[in-house]
């Protein structure tokens, strides 16, 4: 057996061998220090500040990005193209995981040296215990034991913690689309002003103001450019609207109105009957009027009186007011009737109006009409309207009444009420005054915006306040998820501090991670290798047999004037107390050589689990691959439901899984750098360098570069597979989205209504409702007006609704959906042919009234023999009121007349004679120095036709989409009935919009003398056309044609019944279908990340050898320490003093380089020692215990132990001599 003679070895002039002097490493080189503390190998500072730089790091980045966000628009927004950096900040988390997780294996490694320190502890709280090979969960309840054990919870439960976190982490952006607000000037168009501000007079009001009121709630006739149901607003527009441009809003005046009304109470009433007539006198009373008398008149089963009221002597004050009532009665002609027999609502109202600064939000969805939104602050003084007095506006409304009563659209004024009030009778208007006054108020509202609209604005051109509301797509920073990630961070913060308040220190000298340093050590401490001499084949259970009488625990001991730390057993005697070194006297039967071994194989090196490790990565490639066709397939995976929270789904099972894979394989990547350095040894001759290997201690780079540059390649694989794992929940994160997509849906939609089938009669008019002729000039004085429902331009429709919609159809994304069919669309046609003319004569005449000169152009028509028809003379006026007959200047004119046969009185024979004659002449011409230089005369015999039309709804109304009209085929027209009997379009259109008969009227308008048809055709907003535009015939028949077409439109459009029940199919298109997309980027990403995995662990499995290496877990202290019991390495390698010097400064030093090996020895022995040992039970290893060649010495500078080897001497311990 060769003796060990120490031998001072000196470093910079001291003594390593000297009592009092310690060897520590803090900044990776060997120096002296004097001090009497016990230096120890521990988490050095490098390795606890990081962690807690980290985290302090991210927590103040987080909440820097959070105020960031929030700043702008006052939203937790960031925008994709310009903070993309955000996403590598959150992705750093799995840097920290790295760094902790070198933190928490040296907390576990640590813990049993930290215990023993403190005092003797029982063997499975000493040289058994293993924090390190345990799960974190295992490791963190068994921790939770003793609070000595604290430092390894912590660790545990931060990487716990940080798992949590980089999974919370990829839910913690979404990208959506955000409503962004950005400031900008607005264009207004016009403002509150002009003449009938300063004067008004409200004689001059034409019919558009109350046409307007009945035909937006009676036939869904958009608002008016400038209006709302309440106010009139300042027009204004964007100099410049983005695609994505959804509101725009602007600091705008807003006229508005109200009526404040008091409750009169019927004081007693009379009524009288003349003839057919009913008149009914009543007296109404108030808290602030006495005995206001009101004489209405009664209509059938109502009656009802409004107008403007002198309040002198009974009132308090001597304002002028609306009194309004409106009643039924059964007694008709009696001088006092009972107040049971009478129910009259009677109310007294002050009108209110003017002009304040407000805010309007404009919608520029240009496939629907949408009401804006304005708001203003009633309580602040409102502009007043100089020249218009709150009895203008009763005025106003009394004229306007007048001309449409007279037409018997509507019998009562508070019929327009009704229109207001839905759900709401006459018979509650008649019992219920707070009713009325409510209807009368929402009425004079809506009659005054529109009044304001048409009579008191101004053209403008100048800025206003604003900004522009755009849909973007964004980074949503998530508040849930921010918030649990920034309280996990002062969690991890908190157990960052604890940590480093309480790891091990100074605890141990060496670092006991590799086989070396436990050895330097154990090799200080002969009692617990003397209990473990003889049980390196043992497992756990025999170990645990062997220690468990006696107490361990380390200390620094003084021994030949060397400084030792070692373990020490400690022994309870009953008459002596403490006893320390006791000798184990080995049993013969526990000599491995005599039985078989257990060997030691973790369940990551089992046959299932390199299934699994190996094909969940194939698999999960296989489903992504499958999810993804699917997805491109199909426009989505499937269907998401809108929720705040369902992101969270999507985003957070596809990490939780990826995450899953990367921890069966960490469980492949431990295994691996466990067996790694016995595997080495276990092949025979290994250099001692394999004493040293511990890759646990690395990070994964660091372990894939040195195992690469030392050709272990199965934990460089497997450390490989360690960088990749964290990719997967990187991408992860991005692999799904959602997003919107239309989706159709087969329905049926049903006509509700049609067109009346009588019409047109041989009455005035042809019978159509007036209110259609209203419709018709509102909208060809107004450009900007919408139609109404169910009409487009030239074509009629029928109405229709949605049938019942399929149960699978999401009731409320309809509102934004659309509805594509076909169906039966109308539209008249002129039907206009030149015909020539004849006896073509020119006069002129005198007019007593207005007084002018008229010339008179007479011509009769090439007509079919049977047609005798008159009205056949056009006038035309001169330019001046003198008795000159000679025009000084160019003329248009153009005329509509109807014709009639001579002497024709009955409709019979009118209806007769139109199904057989033209029914109309039109004359169009120009007038040059008193004589006409052009006429074009036309005769026309107007039709309905019926065509089949493509038409696109918007299923929340079904108004037709404004960027997709109505599409009709020309093929399908055919003629459905004569229009023959429709007449009088000359002076129903234009002419009772304005004064006809003047020259400052649309007769004399640009130089034309015209009809209210061509004065609609030539010079309404609407459709105006230059008359030199017109001197062809076939832009003359064309121009007739659509306005014709246009006119009947409207006509036809108040004159439905309630005829229908026809179906037709349709495509219902609902945009809003928010559908689970799968990301190519992501996915390929993913897949590669995956395959590489799948590749790493079979390269892994296969050079990693575990078979038979192993007979224990060698985690533990006890498992190492019967490794090395009773051979010679401990002695040659590690003589007094070894377990000071640090491993790195040994090697620097060529403290030794000798063949090292795991097998069997000599005495059946199985362990680590010098030389080669045999793999096989029953051999002896070559060396100092094996039949080969004793060892002579151990050389230097890496050389190899053995006779016949390159020689040397050592520089730190001196020679060794066998």
């Amino acid at each position: 057996m060769a003796i060990h003679t120490p031998l001072p070895v000196r470093h910079s002039g001291q003594d390593f061998s000297a009592p009092g002097l310690r060897l520590r490493d803090t900044a990776s080189q060997l120096r002296v220090t004097e001090s009497p503390v016990m230096d120890s190998a521990q988490p050095a500072k490098s390795e606890r500040a990081p962690p807690m730089g980290f985290i302090h790091g991210h927590g103040v980045a987080f909440d820097e990005i959070w105020f960031t966000s929030t700043e702008p628009m006052k939203l937790s927004i960031i925008r994709l193209w310009d903070e993309f950096e955000c996403f590598p900040r959150i992705y750093l988390f799995t840097i920290i995981a790295a760094f902790w997780g070198q933190v928490e294996y040296r907390a576990k490694q640590l813990a049993p040296w930290k215990l023993m320190l403190q005092r003797p502890r029982p063997v499975d709280q000493s040289l058994l215990l293993d924090f390190v090979s345990d799960l974190s969960i295992t490791s963190f309840i068994a921790s939770l034991k003793t609070f000595d054990t604290f430092s390894v919870t912590v660790a545990a439960g931060g990487a716990f913690l940080l798992k949590i976190i980089t999974i919370l982490s990829t839910g913690l952006f979404v990208l959506q689309a955000i409503v962004i607000e950005t400031p900008m000037e607005m264009i207004a168009s016009n403002d509150f002003g002009g003449p009938n501000t300063a004067y008004f007079n409200y004689d001059d009001v034409d019919r558009r103001p109350f046409s307007l009121v009945y035909g937006i709630n009676n036939y869904s006739l958009p608002y008016p450019s400038g209006t709302t149901s309440k106010y009139a607003y300042q027009k204004f527009n964007a100099s410049q609207l983005s695609g994505s441009s959804v509101n725009i809003t602007g600091g705008a005046s807003v006229f508005h109105s109200a009526l404040d009304c008091e409750i009169m109470a019927l004081k007693n009433a009379s009524s009288e009957l003349v003839g057919s007539t009913a008149s009914v006198d009543l007296t109404l009373t108030s808290d602030s009027c006495d005995d206001l008398e009101q004489f209405a008149f009664a209509s059938g089963k109502y009656f009802s009186e409004w107008g403007l009221v002198s309040t002198d002597g009974h009132c308090k004050d001597n304002s002028t007011r609306l009194l309004m009532s409106f009643g039924t009665t059964t007694e008709l002609n009696s001088s006092n009737i009972p107040m049971d027999a009478i129910n009259a609502s009677g109310i007294l109202c002050t009108v209110h109006f003017g002009v304040s600064p407000g805010v309007v939000v404009l919608n520029v969805n240009e496939s629907v009409v949408e009401t804006p939104n304005i708001a203003f602050d009633p309580s602040k003084t409102s502009t007043p309207l100089p020249g218009v007095k709150p009895a203008d506006i009763i005025g106003a409304i009394s004229d306007g009444w007048l001309s449409m009563g007279s037409e018997g659209t509507v019998e009562y004024l508070a019929d327009y009420f009704l229109l207001l009030m839905p759900n709401t009778t006459r018979e509650d208007l008649s019992t219920n005054p707070e009713l009325l006054a409510q209807g009368a108020n929402l009425f004079v509202q809506a009659f005054s915006a529109q009044l304001a609209n048409t009579y008191f604005v101004e053209p403008a051109n100048h800025t206003i306040p604003g900004s522009m509301t755009t849909m973007e797509d964004r980074l949503v920073f998530r508040t849930v998820t921010f918030g649990l990630i920034e309280g996990l961070l002062g969690l991890l913060s908190i157990l960052t501090l604890s940590l480093i308040l309480l790891a091990p220190r100074d605890c141990v000298p060496q670092d006991p991670g590799p086989i070396e340093g436990v050895a330097a050590i154990l090799a200080r401490s002969p009692g617990v290798l003397s209990m473990l001499q003889g049980t390196g084949a043992s497992n756990l259970r025999t170990i645990k047999k062997r220690l468990v009488a006696a107490k361990y625990t380390t200390q620094s001991s003084l021994v030949a004037a060397e400084d030792e730390f070692g373990i020490t057993d400690v022994q309870e005697n009953e008459g002596d107390g403490l006893v320390h070194g006791r000798e184990f006297d080995s049993n013969k039967d526990d000599r491995e050589g005599e039985r078989k071994i257990d060997w030691y194989r973790p369940i990551a090196v089992t046959l299932p689990a390199k299934i699994s490790i190996v094909l969940a990565p194939i698999i999960m490639i296989i489903v992504l691959e499958t999810l993804y066709q699917q997805s491109g397939k199909h426009n989505g995976l499937c269907d998401v439901a809108v929720s705040e929270y369902i992101h969270y789904t999507f985003t957070y099972i596809p990490v939780v899984l990826l995450v899953s894979i990367g921890l069966i394989f960490s469980s492949l990547d431990f295994s691996a750098k466990i067996f790694q350095p016995y595997a080495l040894l276990r092949q025979g001759g290994a250099s001692s360098r394999a004493l040293a290997d511990n890759y646990l201690s690395k990070v994964s780079l660091h372990s894939v570069l040195s195992a690469i540059r030392r050709k272990h390649t199965a934990v460089a694989s497997s450390s490989l597979g360690m960088m990749i794992a964290p990719g997967l929940t990187i991408a992860a994160s991005g692999l799904f989205w959602t997003e919107a997509f239309p989706r159709d849906y087969q329905i049926q939609v049903s006509q509700t209504s049609s067109f009346n089938s009588t019409f047109p009669t041989t009455s005035f008019g042809g019978g159509a409702n007036p209110v259609g002729w209203d419709m018709a000039n509102l909208l060809l004085l107004d450009e900007s007006l919408g139609e109404p429902l169910f009409t487009h331009d030239t074509l009629a429709f029928p109405s229709l609704s949605l049938l019942s919609l399929p149960s699978d159809v999401p009731q409320d994304t309809t509102q934004k959906g659309s509805v594509a069919t076909q169906v039966t669309a109308y539209r008249a046609r002129s039907n206009c042919t030149s015909d020539p003319i004849y006896n073509l004569t020119y006069s002129a005449r005198e007019e007593e009234y207005p007084s002018r000169i008229t010339k008179v152009v007479s011509f009769n028509f090439s007509l079919p023999a049977a047609c005798n028809l008159t009205g056949t003379t056009i006038t035309i006026f001169d330019d001046n009121d003198s008795s000159n007959i000679t025009d000084r200047g160019a003329n248009y004119f153009g005329q509509w007349t109807d014709l009639y046969p001579t002497g024709t009185s009955d409709a019979a024979a009118l209806a007769a004679s139109a199904n057989a004659c033209p029914s109309t002449a039109i004359i169009y011409g120009h007038v040059v120095d008193g004589r006409p230089d052009h006429l074009a005369p036309l005769l026309c015999t107007p039709y309905l036709e019926a065509l089949s039309a493509s038409i696109l709804l918007n299923a929340a109304d079904l108004s037709f989409n404004r960027t997709a009209p109505p599409v009709p085929t020309p093929s399908t027209a055919a003629p459905a009935r004569s229009l023959a009997l429709l007449r009088d379009l000359g002076r129903q259109l234009y002419f009772g919009w304005a004064q006809p008969w003047t020259t400052q009227g649309p007769a004399r308008i640009n130089a034309t003398r015209v009809d209210g048809f061509f004065a609609a055709l030539l010079h309404s907003p609407g459709g105006a056309v230059a008359p030199a535009a017109l001197a062809t015939e076939a832009r003359l028949v064309a121009a007739v044609d659509a306005l014709y077409a246009r006119v009947v439109a409207q006509l036809l459009n108040t004159m439905r019944t309630a005829e229908g029940g026809e179906t037709a199919p349709a495509t219902l298109t609902v945009p809003r279908r928010v559908r689970l997309l799968q990301s190519a980027v992501s996915t390929r990403i993913l897949e590669g990340l995956l395959a590489a995995l799948a590749l790493c662990a079979v390269v892994a499995y296969t050079a990693l050898e575990t078979r038979e290496v192993l007979p224990k877990n060698p985690c533990s202290v006890g498992a190492v320490a019967s490794l090395v019991a009773g051979g010679e390495m401990l002695g040659k390698c590690f003589p007094e003093g070894a377990e000071w010097v640090v491993p790195a400064e040994r090697r620097a030093k060529g403290a030794w380089g000798v063949v090292v090996s795991l097998g069997w020895w000599a005495g059946g022995r199985f362990g680590v020692d010098v030389g080669v040992a045999e793999r096989d039970v029953g051999g002896g290893g070559e060396g100092v215990d094996g039949k080969g060649p004793e060892v002579e010495e151990v050389l230097v500078d890496g050389g190899i132990a053995g006779s016949g080897r390159r020689r040397g001497r050592w520089k730190w311990f001196g020679r060794l001599k066998g």
